[in-house]
């Protein structure tokens, strides 16, 4: 799997296995901090770019070699390096009201791009029409 995945993995493996996290301890703000609304923009992709993964709508013998292509083009969308953020997403998984804001949010905003998705007119039945027709 791809390094990105691997160090979010363990990010994750390691916040969880904390012993007694101070929940109103604030850590130390990256350098490049991301706003919260720019963050939950950029988890957007992330997450489509996952579900896509999981779905397995890429061939499986080109997710090795893409996934650092796909997960490079969110980055350059937002304007963002890898770095920049892994450190913004180790900031706000330690903070738990702001990631379930974010999470919210996230949430919120995938499911609007569902129902926007399928209010969309499904034009393979009238595709499968018109060949039958012929």
């Amino acid at each position: 799997m791809s390094r990105l995945l691997l160090v979010i993995t363990l990010f994750l493996s390691l916040v969880s296995c904390d012993k007694k996290p101070d929940l109103n301890k604030v850590p130390p703000a990256p350098v490049n901090l991301m706003t919260e609304e720019k963050f939950t923009q950029v988890m957007v992709d992330v997450e489509i770019l996952e579900a896509t993964l999981k779905l397995k709508l890429i061939r499986k013998s080109d997710i090795r070699d893409r996934i650092l292509i796909y997960y490079d083009q969110i980055f350059e969308k937002h304007g963002i390096t890898e770095k920049q953020f892994r450190d913004n997403l180790e900031f706000y998984n330690k903070q738990a009201a702001r990631i379930a804001v974010i999470y919210d949010s996230l949430e919120v905003r995938l499911g609007r791009m569902k129902s926007e998705l399928d209010l969309k007119p499904d034009t393979t039945d009238a595709l499968e029409n018109l060949k039958r027709k012929r």
